[in-house]
């Protein structure tokens, strides 16, 4: 979910908007968010057809982590992407 928001927000920052108009590079949006320039030109896709920029909802079972849990994990991750999860709950 949060990739997404990202990977929107960069769009959007760029010109880039629902109508299906993006005057940038999907490789620099992909190089800034650091995912694949595929994952980009799909959460574009989605973004055009949804007509929305917001984050999509998903069914299935809600999770146990607050917020706070998931942005430490996708900062360890963007910070050491090595780092496996174990580690870094340990450290925390």
């Amino acid at each position: 979910m949060y990739m997404r928001t990202l990977v929107v927000d960069e769009i959007v920052k760029n010109s880039g908007d629902i109508s299906g108009y993006f005057p940038g590079k999907f490789s620099d949006v992909s190089k800034a968010v650091k995912v694949s320039r595929s994952t980009v030109e799909k959460i574009f896709q989605q973004m055009r057809t949804d007509h929305s920029i917001e984050p999509c909802k998903h069914g299935g079972n809600p999770t146990n982590l607050t917020p706070g849990d998931l942005l430490l994990i996708e900062t360890f991750k963007n910070e050491r992407p090595t780092t496996s999860l174990r580690i870094a709950i340990r450290v925390r």
